[in-house]
């Protein structure tokens, strides 16, 4: 006989837990990861900056 409920844990439905939940956790994971990595390269420094000569 079938039982016709939702399935939950913790007031969240189970089907939520299999797929959407794990994959966004992953995109989430690998977005910080992205994110700490480009931080860390280094950053060139401007070009100097040279001043004009004077007038005259």
């Amino acid at each position: 006989m079938w039982d016709d409920e939702l399935l939950t844990a913790g007031g969240v439905p189970v089907w939520l837990l299999t797929v959407p939940l794990p994959v966004t956790l992953l995109l989430m994971a690998a977005v910080v990861l992205w994110l700490r990595r480009r931080a860390r390269r280094p950053v060139p420094p401007p070009p100097p900056v040279h001043a004009p000569p004077p007038p005259g």
